[in-house]
Formats: structure tokens, sequence, C-alpha cells
């Protein structure tokens, strides 16, 4: 598990390292969207303002997907996620 936090990490520091990933004056809005959770509930990307939102795509027959989904349930059981500051949605395409 640790090596899939640090995986993770590392992914993190290197889109940092790219030029242009974390500029806030180039970044754009991303087009609101509407997605039914698992609790048949409406949710919508526009009423999540003030969160950190965490989308993870994956697909049931993708191995890695598969094996990265552990650490989004965890991350979604985090204290951040208890308190609203972060949203995240695993949604299978």
């Amino acid at each position: 598990m640790r090596i899939g936090w640090l995986a993770a990490a590392a992914v993190i520091l290197g889109a940092a390292l790219v030029p242009g990933v974390l500029r806030a004056d180039e970044a754009e809005q991303a087009p609101d969207f509407k997605l039914t959770n698992l609790d048949g509930q409406e949710v919508e990307l526009s009423k999540l303002r003030g969160s950190v939102v965490v989308l993870d795509f994956f697909a049931t027959w993708c191995g890695p997907c598969r094996r990265a989904l552990p650490y989004a349930q965890k991350l979604s059981q985090s204290e951040a996620a208890k308190s609203k500051d972060l949203v995240v949605m695993a949604v299978n395409v």
C-alpha cells in the first residue's frame, strides 16, 4: 500500500514540475456536469465549488484502473472527505 501512495505522490510531483500544469492564471474551468451517485442522488459539479474534486475515471476491464480503486476509496474515507473539503468520485466508463 505504501508503494501505491508513493507512486501517486511521484505522479503529482512530476506533474507539478511540468511547466504550466499548476498555473492558475492559465487554468480553464471544468464544464459543469451532473452524475448520479450510487444512492441515486444527482451530483452537480457546480454545486461542489469550494471543495477539491477528484474524478477517477476507470473501466472494469482495466487492470491498473481496478488496482487504483482501493486508493480512491481510502481517499474518499479520509478526514478531508468527511468534512466535505474533498469530494472523490469514481466513474466507470
